[in-house]
C-alpha cells in the first residue's frame, strides 16, 4: 500500500506510529505583505505598487493521530516526538520532507511554531492521543532540488549578471547544514555543493536555496545530477 511519508531531520515520522490525517499550507499561497500604497487627496481611490510582491511566511498544519499500548507506550513515544522536533541545527531549523508515492516530494525548512498538546483517548481496547503539529516556513519563495552523490555543484543556465548573496540548506543524512550569505560573484555560473555525510543511495541529499532579493533572477541549468522540484513561492 502507498502512502505519504513525512519525514523530519530524515526520519520518518510513522516510525512512532504517528499518521498524518490531514495537512494543511504545504502549497497554498501565504498572504502577501501590505504593498506600497499612496492615497492621494485629490485622486480617486488609491496607487498602490504591485511590482514586487512579497510573502509572509509560509503556515504549516499537521493533524496527527498515534497509537500507543498503554499510558507507558504514550509516555515514551511523546518524549522521541518531542526530541525529534526540538533536535534542530545550529539555525533552529528543521528540516520537513514530504515524500509521494507518484510525484516530486515537497522540501522546507521550517521550525516548530505552537506547542504539543495531546489528547488521549481510548476506542474499542485501543489507546490513542490526537494532536496537532504547527510549522513556520521562514522563507517560502525558494528553489528545492534533489541531487544525486556525484553531484557537485548546481549550473546557471548563464553567468550571474551581478553579485547576489544567497541562502544555500543543504540536506542528507538526516542533516542539514544552514550557509547565510553566500556570495555569488558577478560572471559566476555555478555554485559547489558540500554533502554533510554519504549515503549509498540514488539521490543523495536536498538543496533548499533563497534570496533577500528574490530567486527571479536565478535559472539553473538542466543536469543529469540533480532534478528541480520547485521554483518559486
Amino acid at each position: 500500500m502507498y502512502s505519504i511519508a513525512y519525514k523530519f531531520n530524515g526520519q520518518n515520522i510513522k516510525d512512532l506510529d504517528i499518521i498524518i490525517s490531514q495537512s494543511y499550507g504545504l502549497t497554498d499561497l501565504p498572504k502577501t505583505k501590505e504593498p506600497l500604497i499612496a492615497n492621494w487627496p485629490d485622486q480617486h481611490g488609491i496607487d498602490v505598487d504591485l511590482s514586487n510582491r512579497v510573502y509572509d511566511p509560509r503556515m504549516i498544519k499537521l493533524n496527527c493521530f498515534m497509537k500507543c499500548e498503554n499510558e507507558e507506550d504514550f509516555i515514551t513515544k511523546s518524549l522521541k516526538l518531542n526530541q525529534l522536533l526540538t533536535n534542530n541545527n545550529s539555525s533552529g531549523l528543521l528540516s520537513l520532507v514530504v515524500d509521494f508515492p507518484f510525484t516530486k516530494p515537497l522540501v522546507y525548512a521550517v521550525y516548530l511554531s505552537g506547542e504539543i498538546s495531546h489528547t488521549k483517548k481510548w476506542r474499542n481496547g485501543v489507546f490513542f492521543s490526537t494532536f496537532t503539529l504547527e510549522f513556520i516556513e521562514p522563507e517560502p519563495m525558494k528553489i528545492s532540488i534533489i541531487a544525486r552523490p556525484s553531484a557537485t555543484s548546481v549550473i546557471f543556465t548563464e553567468p550571474i549578471a551581478q553579485d547576489i548573496l544567497l541562502n544555500i540548506y543543504t540536506i542528507n543524512g538526516g542533516i542539514m547544514k544552514v550557509e547565510k550569505d553566500v556570495l555569488i560573484s558577478r560572471g559566476d555560473y555555478y555554485f559547489p555543493i558540500f554533502w554533510n555525510s554519504w549515503q549509498d543511495t540514488e539521490f543523495s541529499g536536498y538543496l533548499i536555496i533563497t534570496c533577500n532579493e528574490g530567486i527571479n533572477e536565478l535559472h539553473l541549468a538542466a543536469s543529469d545530477e540533480y532534478i528541480i522540484l520547485t521554483n518559486g513561492i
